[in-house]
């Protein structure tokens, strides 16, 4: 497991990849940890290196989560594969995290944060991640990533939540 640390215009930018275990996991806490202290609000986990993640790795990004949007600031993920979004989903923790397809567009999204021009949440965001709670245990309900739920038709996704909705 490896864990790189850069310093870019709005965040910093973790890059993992590897087996992210219990060891990783602190690694992965120092490097945050180290973050933090240099006063950055706004922290990037980029996951496309990473092959596997474990229960250690998932406290730790609970955590910072936790600590940076108490300071005002945000963590995104970017670049999630298969296995790691259907960890995060079956863990039923998906949607308290902001997620991006590229480390670039997560960091513009943090680029505009830092600018003081919060974006306000899309609406169709929020139906995602409405759907995602009440889709649990109903499989035939596919919601779409986060990142591709942002630009999908409005229409769709009413008829997502309307079909999550009659059950």
């Amino acid at each position: 497991m490896e864990v790189r640390s850069n310093k870019r215009d709005a965040a910093v930018v973790l890059e993992v990849s590897g087996i992210l275990d219990t060891p990783a996991a602190r690694e992965l806490e120092r490097e945050a940890q180290a973050a933090l202290a240099g006063d950055n609000r706004h922290i990037v986990v980029d996951l496309s290196g990473a092959e596997l993640l474990t229960s250690a790795c998932i406290r730790v990004l609970v955590t910072l989560n936790k600590r940076l949007a108490a300071a005002g600031g945000a963590l995104w993920l970017c670049a999630l594969n298969d296995h790691v979004t259907e960890v995060f989903t079956v863990a039923g923790i998906a949607v308290h995290f902001q997620t991006a397809t590229t480390q670039a567009e997560a960091l513009a999204k943090c680029a505009g944060a830092r600018r003081g021009s919060s974006e306000p949440v899309r609406i169709s965001e929020l139906a995602r991640r409405v759907l995602t709670s009440l889709g649990r245990g109903l499989p035939d309900v596919r919601v779409p990533p986060l990142s591709a739920a942002s630009g999908a038709p409005p229409s769709a996704l009413a008829r997502l939540a309307r079909r999550a909705l009659e059950r």
